[in-house]
């Protein structure tokens, strides 16, 4: 259930020049929604991601193979998804663009979504992601772990700390409980520090690119 920030900024939003995604529909659907106005709205983003490349990130071809895999979507929709999904990258650029920070775990680069064509495009791109001012990628090694769902972190105009995000197999959730929020920047934080640094994640990144 949202309540509070996020909910007062999806009314704000609608029929706004934020709004970029139009009315929901099963393409952007509420809780889509959800996503995409806080993305809008953010000052900074902060994102962990296991096991996929995080929404924000993705290419067109990855996030349809990976909307293929959810059971009962009509092609049409699934296609419109894609679509949207790859088209959120738009608010990384700009001058109002949020500082957006990723930790992505090394599986996620060795995950095979899609064929060979699609992984090389996908690394690809987060290759050319890391050259933007305001985005950081950076990789978790194997051996660190990192267990549990990807969450981000929002911060909002209007939020005295983040809001979170908490990814699951069946829906996500938005926290705008502060006590949570503090858990999950600590956890980042984390992930963070025991992360490789921009240069060594793009190293990474090209030798995963290599191996496809």
């Amino acid at each position: 259930m949202t309540v509070g920030v996020l909910d007062r900024l999806v009314q704000e939003t609608r029929g706004s020049d934020k709004d970029w995604w139009g009315p929901p529909t099963g393409v952007a659907h509420r809780r889509q929604e959800e996503v995409l106005t806080a993305e809008a709205w953010a000052v900074s983003i902060r994102t962990w991601q296991p096991l996929t490349v995080p929404g924000l990130c993705q290419t067109r071809e990855y996030a349809r193979a990976l909307i293929g895999k959810a059971i009962g979507l009509e092609p049409d929709v699934m296609e419109g998804r894609a679509i949207l999904r790859s088209q959120r990258r738009q608010i990384l650029s700009g001058d109002d663009a949020p500082r957006y920070a990723v930790v992505l775990g090394q599986a996620a680069l060795s995950e095979q979504v899609g064929d060979s064509r699609v992984m090389r495009g996908q690394i690809q791109s987060l290759i050319e992601m890391t050259r933007a001012p305001r985005a950081t990628i950076h990789i978790l090694p194997s051996h660190w772990g990192g267990p549990g769902p990807g969450f981000h972190l929002y911060e909002l105009p209007g939020s005295v700390s983040p809001i979170v995000e908490v990814e699951s197999m069946i829906d996500n959730r938005f926290e705008e409980n502060p006590g949570e929020a503090a858990a999950y920047t600590k956890l980042f934080a984390k992930f963070l520090a025991n992360a490789l640094d921009e240069q060594e994640s793009v190293k990474s990144l090209r030798e995963a690119l290599a191996s496809w």
